[in-house]
């Protein structure tokens, strides 16, 4: 287990920008998940370790971030809320805990081919321009004018 570096850059797939779900994703759901991708080191990172987080780090009200059961639900919604892309069914992460301020997590390994080691295809953008998005259709719309 490693503590994170801020690299500040969000960088995915586009597959992963276009990718469908029968759930809606709350604005606090997308930062969070936009906030942990930034922490990627695509180019040196060949497989997901388990990392930690301070929510300090992160732009939630500050009642939002010391409420220990809205951060709990916040991670449990996340991961009840599967993605489509193509033929295959993914989830975000394949382990997310709270406890004390701190997330530890690891993305799902079948995420590798959409935010490691990417060559094309993929958009980039600094994370502190999602963190100031106040909804999920904001987040999801600069995402999608992103990329193009």
């Amino acid at each position: 287990m490693e503590k994170i570096e801020k690299i500040n850059l969000v960088v995915k797939h586009n597959a992963l920008i276009n990718a469908t779900s029968d759930y809606k994703f709350e604005r606090n759901e997308l930062k969070l998940i936009c906030f942990l991708i930034s922490n990627i080191d695509n180019k040196r990172e060949k497989n997901f370790e388990t990392k930690f987080m301070n929510l300090n780090e992160l732009n939630f009200s500050e009642e939002e971030i010391t409420n220990k059961e809205y951060i709990i639900k916040l991670c449990m919604s996340i991961m009840s809320k599967p993605f489509k892309i193509e033929k295959g069914i993914y989830n975000w992460f394949s382990a997310l805990e709270y406890e004390e301020g701190i997330i530890q997590y690891r993305f799902d390994p079948a995420l590798k081919p959409f935010l490691l080691d990417l060559k094309d295809n993929f958009t980039r953008y600094q994370i502190n321009d999602v963190l100031k998005l106040r909804s999920s259709y904001s987040i999801q719309a600069f995402e999608l004018l992103t990329q193009y």
